[in-house]
Protein backbone atom coordinates (compact mmCIF):
# COMPACT_ATOMS: atom_id res chain seq x y z
CA UNK A 1 0.00 0.00 0.00
CA UNK A 2 1.37 3.22 -1.12
CA UNK A 3 0.90 5.86 1.64
CA UNK A 4 -0.53 8.55 -0.70
CA UNK A 5 -3.83 6.22 -0.87
CA UNK A 6 -3.91 6.43 2.84
CA UNK A 7 -7.27 7.88 4.26
CA UNK A 8 -8.07 8.60 7.64
CA UNK A 9 -12.28 9.36 7.91
CA UNK A 10 -13.64 10.26 11.62
CA UNK A 11 -17.37 9.77 12.16
CA UNK A 12 -18.34 12.89 14.09
CA UNK A 13 -21.93 13.22 13.58
CA UNK A 14 -23.31 12.29 16.65
CA UNK A 15 -25.86 14.27 18.97
CA UNK A 16 -23.68 12.89 22.30
CA UNK A 17 -27.48 12.02 23.88
CA UNK A 18 -25.62 9.97 26.72
CA UNK A 19 -23.76 12.65 27.90
CA UNK A 20 -26.97 14.88 28.09
CA UNK A 21 -27.00 17.84 29.69
CA UNK A 22 -23.21 18.53 28.79
CA UNK A 23 -24.23 17.45 25.52
CA UNK A 24 -26.52 19.21 23.44
CA UNK A 25 -27.34 19.53 19.68
CA UNK A 26 -25.65 23.45 20.18
CA UNK A 27 -22.60 21.33 21.55
CA UNK A 28 -22.19 17.94 20.91
CA UNK A 29 -19.78 15.84 23.00
CA UNK A 30 -17.34 15.49 20.03
CA UNK A 31 -16.71 19.30 20.17
CA UNK A 32 -16.66 19.34 24.76
CA UNK A 33 -13.58 20.28 26.52
CA UNK A 34 -12.07 17.27 27.51
CA UNK A 35 -8.55 16.52 29.15
CA UNK A 36 -6.01 19.12 28.59
CA UNK A 37 -9.28 21.00 27.39
CA UNK A 38 -8.49 19.52 24.13
CA UNK A 39 -12.25 17.99 22.58
CA UNK A 40 -12.39 14.20 21.75
CA UNK A 41 -12.56 14.98 18.18
CA UNK A 42 -9.01 17.53 18.43
CA UNK A 43 -7.51 14.35 20.01
CA UNK A 44 -8.32 12.10 17.28
CA UNK A 45 -7.12 14.56 14.45
CA UNK A 46 -3.95 14.74 16.87
CA UNK A 47 -3.55 11.35 16.81
CA UNK A 48 -3.38 10.23 13.27
CA UNK A 49 -1.92 13.83 12.39
CA UNK A 50 1.57 11.32 12.13
CA UNK A 51 0.25 8.98 9.64
CA UNK A 52 -1.36 10.73 6.99
CA UNK A 53 -1.08 14.87 5.87
CA UNK A 54 -4.08 16.91 7.09
CA UNK A 55 -5.49 16.54 3.44
CA UNK A 56 -6.13 12.68 3.95
CA UNK A 57 -7.75 13.44 7.13
CA UNK A 58 -11.56 13.62 6.22
CA UNK A 59 -14.77 14.04 8.76
CA UNK A 60 -18.13 13.03 8.26
CA UNK A 61 -20.82 14.94 9.97
CA UNK A 62 -24.02 16.15 9.47
CA UNK A 63 -25.19 19.02 7.41
CA UNK A 64 -26.61 20.48 10.98
CA UNK A 65 -23.14 20.42 12.34
CA UNK A 66 -20.90 20.95 9.77
CA UNK A 67 -20.36 24.51 10.26
CA UNK A 68 -19.70 24.13 14.10
CA UNK A 69 -17.27 20.99 13.32
CA UNK A 70 -15.56 23.63 10.33
CA UNK A 71 -14.52 26.21 13.41
CA UNK A 72 -13.97 23.65 15.30
CA UNK A 73 -11.29 22.08 13.81
CA UNK A 74 -10.01 25.28 12.36
CA UNK A 75 -8.02 23.23 9.16
CA UNK A 76 -6.70 20.73 11.21
CA UNK A 77 -8.37 18.32 8.55
CA UNK A 78 -8.22 18.06 4.45
CA UNK A 79 -12.15 17.46 3.95
CA UNK A 80 -15.10 17.86 5.90
CA UNK A 81 -17.95 16.29 4.11
CA UNK A 82 -21.83 16.60 5.74
CA UNK A 83 -24.04 14.02 4.86
CA UNK A 84 -27.43 16.09 3.72
CA UNK A 85 -29.64 13.59 6.10
CA UNK A 86 -28.56 11.90 9.42
CA UNK A 87 -28.55 7.97 8.73
CA UNK A 88 -26.88 6.28 10.84
CA UNK A 89 -23.43 5.02 10.12
CA UNK A 90 -24.04 2.56 7.19
CA UNK A 91 -25.37 5.30 5.09
CA UNK A 92 -22.59 7.81 6.22
CA UNK A 93 -19.74 5.41 5.57
CA UNK A 94 -21.03 4.48 2.00
CA UNK A 95 -21.34 7.80 1.16
CA UNK A 96 -17.92 8.78 2.35
CA UNK A 97 -16.82 5.90 0.39
CA UNK A 98 -18.40 7.01 -3.08
CA UNK A 99 -16.78 10.37 -2.64
CA UNK A 100 -13.48 9.18 -2.01
CA UNK A 101 -13.36 6.56 -4.53
CA UNK A 102 -13.91 9.24 -6.97
CA UNK A 103 -10.77 11.05 -6.28
CA UNK A 104 -8.52 8.08 -5.60
CA UNK A 105 -9.74 4.76 -6.70
CA UNK A 106 -6.89 3.12 -4.92
CA UNK A 107 -7.77 4.67 -1.66
CA UNK A 108 -7.64 2.26 1.55
CA UNK A 109 -9.52 4.11 4.33
CA UNK A 110 -9.50 3.93 8.45
CA UNK A 111 -12.72 4.59 9.59
CA UNK A 112 -12.58 5.74 13.76
CA UNK A 113 -15.20 7.16 16.09
CA UNK A 114 -14.58 10.91 17.17
CA UNK A 115 -15.15 9.78 21.06
CA UNK A 116 -12.59 7.61 21.95
CA UNK A 117 -9.87 7.89 24.48
CA UNK A 118 -6.56 6.16 23.56
CA UNK A 119 -3.60 6.03 25.62
CA UNK A 120 -0.18 4.16 23.91
CA UNK A 121 -0.80 6.56 20.86
CA UNK A 122 2.47 4.82 19.34
CA UNK A 123 0.88 1.58 19.64
CA UNK A 124 -2.24 2.23 18.61
CA UNK A 125 -0.96 3.93 15.39
CA UNK A 126 1.55 0.76 14.68
CA UNK A 127 -1.87 -1.09 14.96
CA UNK A 128 -4.03 0.74 13.03
CA UNK A 129 -1.23 0.78 10.12
CA UNK A 130 -0.90 -2.94 10.08
CA UNK A 131 -4.54 -2.80 9.88
CA UNK A 132 -4.83 -0.75 6.38
CA UNK A 133 -1.37 -2.45 5.09
CA UNK A 134 -3.78 -6.35 5.91
CA UNK A 135 -6.70 -4.81 4.22
CA UNK A 136 -5.03 -3.36 1.14
CA UNK A 137 -3.62 -6.80 0.39
CA UNK A 138 -6.28 -9.07 1.21
CA UNK A 139 -9.11 -7.02 0.10
CA UNK A 140 -11.01 -7.96 3.38
CA UNK A 141 -12.52 -5.25 6.18
CA UNK A 142 -10.06 -5.43 9.12
CA UNK A 143 -11.45 -4.34 12.76
CA UNK A 144 -9.10 -3.12 15.87
CA UNK A 145 -10.60 -5.13 18.78
CA UNK A 146 -9.75 -4.95 22.19
CA UNK A 147 -8.82 -7.26 24.83
CA UNK A 148 -11.01 -7.15 27.44
CA UNK A 149 -9.70 -5.72 30.87
CA UNK A 150 -13.20 -6.40 32.87
CA UNK A 151 -16.23 -7.40 32.19
CA UNK A 152 -17.93 -4.89 30.47
CA UNK A 153 -21.69 -4.47 29.96
CA UNK A 154 -21.22 -1.37 27.55
CA UNK A 155 -19.30 -3.22 24.75
CA UNK A 156 -20.43 -5.03 21.80
CA UNK A 157 -18.17 -7.90 21.72
CA UNK A 158 -16.09 -9.86 18.71
CA UNK A 159 -15.70 -13.62 19.00
CA UNK A 160 -12.81 -14.32 16.53
CA UNK A 161 -11.33 -17.77 15.22
CA UNK A 162 -7.99 -18.05 17.29
CA UNK A 163 -5.91 -20.06 15.59
CA UNK A 164 -4.50 -17.47 12.38
CA UNK A 165 -4.19 -20.07 9.13
CA UNK A 166 -2.09 -17.37 7.84
CA UNK A 167 0.87 -17.48 10.79
CA UNK A 168 -0.46 -13.78 11.32
CA UNK A 169 -1.89 -12.00 14.47
CA UNK A 170 -4.79 -11.19 12.03
CA UNK A 171 -8.05 -13.61 12.84
CA UNK A 172 -11.30 -14.20 10.98
CA UNK A 173 -14.26 -12.72 12.91
CA UNK A 174 -16.65 -15.63 13.49
CA UNK A 175 -19.01 -13.77 15.74
CA UNK A 176 -20.45 -10.28 16.81
CA UNK A 177 -22.10 -10.45 19.88
CA UNK A 178 -24.69 -7.23 21.56
CA UNK A 179 -23.73 -5.28 24.43
CA UNK A 180 -23.85 -8.38 27.06
CA UNK A 181 -25.89 -8.92 30.55
CA UNK A 182 -23.19 -8.77 33.57
CA UNK A 183 -23.55 -12.65 33.85
CA UNK A 184 -22.49 -12.92 30.20
CA UNK A 185 -20.31 -10.30 30.39
CA UNK A 186 -18.42 -12.78 32.54
CA UNK A 187 -18.55 -15.47 30.64
CA UNK A 188 -16.68 -13.50 27.10
CA UNK A 189 -14.31 -12.07 29.86
CA UNK A 190 -13.60 -15.58 30.29
CA UNK A 191 -13.09 -16.13 26.98
CA UNK A 192 -9.30 -16.13 25.03
CA UNK A 193 -11.16 -15.21 21.64
CA UNK A 194 -13.76 -12.40 22.59
CA UNK A 195 -12.62 -9.09 22.13
CA UNK A 196 -14.50 -5.66 22.44
CA UNK A 197 -15.82 -3.97 19.65
CA UNK A 198 -14.42 -0.62 19.17
CA UNK A 199 -15.79 0.60 15.56
CA UNK A 200 -12.50 1.02 14.38
CA UNK A 201 -12.12 -0.96 10.55
CA UNK A 202 -9.95 -0.39 7.61
CA UNK A 203 -10.48 -1.44 4.19
CA UNK A 204 -10.30 -0.53 0.21
CA UNK A 205 -13.20 1.35 -0.89
CA UNK A 206 -13.93 -0.90 -3.67
CA UNK A 207 -14.05 -3.81 -0.86
CA UNK A 208 -16.52 -1.44 1.18
CA UNK A 209 -18.35 -0.61 -1.51
CA UNK A 210 -18.89 -4.12 -3.01
CA UNK A 211 -19.69 -5.29 0.55
CA UNK A 212 -22.28 -2.91 0.44
CA UNK A 213 -23.83 -3.56 -3.20
CA UNK A 214 -23.80 -7.57 -1.94
CA UNK A 215 -25.29 -7.31 1.21
CA UNK A 216 -27.60 -3.98 1.53
CA UNK A 217 -28.68 -3.18 -2.63
CA UNK A 218 -31.22 -1.21 -1.98
CA UNK A 219 -29.21 1.03 0.64
CA UNK A 220 -26.60 0.90 -2.43
CA UNK A 221 -28.74 1.85 -4.79
CA UNK A 222 -30.10 4.83 -2.48
CA UNK A 223 -27.28 6.16 -1.31
CA UNK A 224 -25.74 6.23 -5.01
CA UNK A 225 -28.68 7.94 -6.53
CA UNK A 226 -28.26 10.43 -3.91
CA UNK A 227 -24.99 12.16 -5.19
CA UNK A 228 -26.86 13.38 -8.20
CA UNK A 229 -29.99 14.02 -6.24
CA UNK A 230 -29.32 14.58 -2.90
CA UNK A 231 -33.06 15.33 -1.68
CA UNK A 232 -33.50 11.21 -2.14
CA UNK A 233 -30.82 10.83 1.16
CA UNK A 234 -33.63 11.67 4.05
CA UNK A 235 -35.76 8.60 2.59
CA UNK A 236 -32.38 6.05 3.44
CA UNK A 237 -32.52 2.97 5.77
CA UNK A 238 -31.42 4.39 9.26
CA UNK A 239 -28.64 1.09 10.26
CA UNK A 240 -25.64 0.63 11.29
CA UNK A 241 -22.55 -0.22 9.53
CA UNK A 242 -22.29 -3.54 12.03
CA UNK A 243 -26.18 -4.35 11.18
CA UNK A 244 -25.88 -3.35 7.18
CA UNK A 245 -22.66 -5.12 6.25
CA UNK A 246 -19.77 -6.56 9.38
CA UNK A 247 -22.43 -9.02 10.90
CA UNK A 248 -23.06 -10.59 7.05
CA UNK A 249 -19.79 -10.05 5.70
CA UNK A 250 -17.55 -13.54 5.10
CA UNK A 251 -14.51 -11.05 4.73
CA UNK A 252 -13.97 -9.71 8.35
CA UNK A 253 -10.58 -9.97 10.02
CA UNK A 254 -9.80 -8.97 13.24
CA UNK A 255 -6.52 -7.57 14.99
CA UNK A 256 -6.20 -8.18 18.70
CA UNK A 257 -4.90 -4.87 20.76
CA UNK A 258 -3.32 -4.02 23.77
CA UNK A 259 -3.50 -0.22 23.89
CA UNK A 260 -6.06 1.44 26.76
CA UNK A 261 -8.79 2.06 24.97
CA UNK A 262 -12.36 3.74 26.20
CA UNK A 263 -15.40 4.91 24.55
CA UNK A 264 -16.86 7.80 26.25
CA UNK A 265 -20.16 6.92 24.96
CA UNK A 266 -21.91 7.91 28.90
CA UNK A 267 -21.37 10.05 31.62
CA UNK A 268 -20.07 7.85 33.91
CA UNK A 269 -16.75 7.38 31.94
CA UNK A 270 -16.74 10.92 30.63
CA UNK A 271 -16.47 11.90 34.48
CA UNK A 272 -14.45 8.78 36.01
CA UNK A 273 -11.86 10.06 32.95
CA UNK A 274 -12.36 13.84 33.92
CA UNK A 275 -11.34 13.14 37.37
CA UNK A 276 -14.27 14.04 38.80
CA UNK A 277 -14.79 11.92 41.72
CA UNK A 278 -16.60 13.59 44.74
CA UNK A 279 -13.53 13.79 46.50
CA UNK A 280 -11.46 15.91 44.52
CA UNK A 281 -14.12 18.53 43.96
CA UNK A 282 -13.69 21.73 46.47
CA UNK A 283 -17.02 22.60 46.62
CA UNK A 284 -18.49 19.57 47.80
CA UNK A 285 -18.96 18.44 51.29
CA UNK A 286 -20.17 14.70 51.66
CA UNK A 287 -21.24 12.31 54.85
CA UNK A 288 -21.80 9.28 54.71
CA UNK A 289 -21.56 9.46 50.95
CA UNK A 290 -19.25 7.77 48.64
CA UNK A 291 -18.38 6.94 45.19
CA UNK A 292 -20.40 10.19 43.15
CA UNK A 293 -19.21 11.94 40.61
CA UNK A 294 -19.53 15.68 40.72
CA UNK A 295 -19.13 18.25 37.83
CA UNK A 296 -20.58 21.49 38.76
CA UNK A 297 -19.54 24.72 37.81
CA UNK A 298 -20.93 27.61 40.72
CA UNK A 299 -22.80 25.63 43.04
CA UNK A 300 -21.78 23.69 46.38
CA UNK A 301 -22.92 20.36 46.89
CA UNK A 302 -23.70 18.25 50.12
CA UNK A 303 -23.98 14.54 49.57
CA UNK A 304 -25.80 13.24 52.51
CA UNK A 305 -26.08 9.22 52.81
CA UNK A 306 -25.99 8.60 48.83
CA UNK A 307 -23.64 6.52 46.68
CA UNK A 308 -23.20 5.88 43.31
CA UNK A 309 -24.54 8.80 41.45
CA UNK A 310 -23.59 11.31 38.90
CA UNK A 311 -24.22 14.77 39.30
CA UNK A 312 -24.02 17.36 36.76
CA UNK A 313 -24.95 21.03 36.65
CA UNK A 314 -25.21 23.22 33.58
CA UNK A 315 -26.48 26.92 32.70
CA UNK A 316 -30.17 25.46 32.02
CA UNK A 317 -30.34 21.79 33.63
CA UNK A 318 -29.29 19.01 36.55
CA UNK A 319 -28.94 15.93 36.12
CA UNK A 320 -29.17 13.30 39.07
CA UNK A 321 -28.53 9.92 37.98
CA UNK A 322 -27.49 6.78 39.27
CA UNK A 323 -23.92 5.93 37.78
CA UNK A 324 -24.69 2.47 36.49
CA UNK A 325 -28.13 4.00 34.63
CA UNK A 326 -26.76 6.85 32.96
CA UNK A 327 -27.43 5.25 29.88
CA UNK A 328 -30.88 5.41 30.40
CA UNK A 329 -30.83 9.51 29.74
CA UNK A 330 -31.81 9.05 26.28
CA UNK A 331 -34.90 7.90 27.93
CA UNK A 332 -36.25 11.07 29.59
CA UNK A 333 -34.49 14.26 26.61
CA UNK A 334 -37.92 13.97 24.54
CA UNK A 335 -39.48 14.95 27.86
CA UNK A 336 -37.22 17.92 28.36
CA UNK A 337 -36.95 21.02 26.09
CA UNK A 338 -33.51 21.93 26.64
Amino acid sequence: MKEKNRYIVILAGGKGERLWPLSTEKTPKQVLPFLNNMSLLQATIQRVSSMVPKEKIWIITSKKQKNLITEHVNGTVGTILAEPAARNTAAAILYTCLHIQKQDPNAVIAFLPADHHIQENDLFIENLTQALTWADLHRTIVLLGIKPTFPATGYGYIEYEAISHLQSPFHRVLKFHEKPSPEIASEYYAQSNMLWNAGIFCARTDTFINEFAYHTPDLYSQVTQSLEDPTLYKDIEKISVDHAIMEKSKKINVLPTSFTWSDVGNLNIFLSLLGKEQEKQPQTVAYKASNSLIYIKKQHVALIGVSNLCIVETDDALLIADRQQVEEVKKVLNKIKC
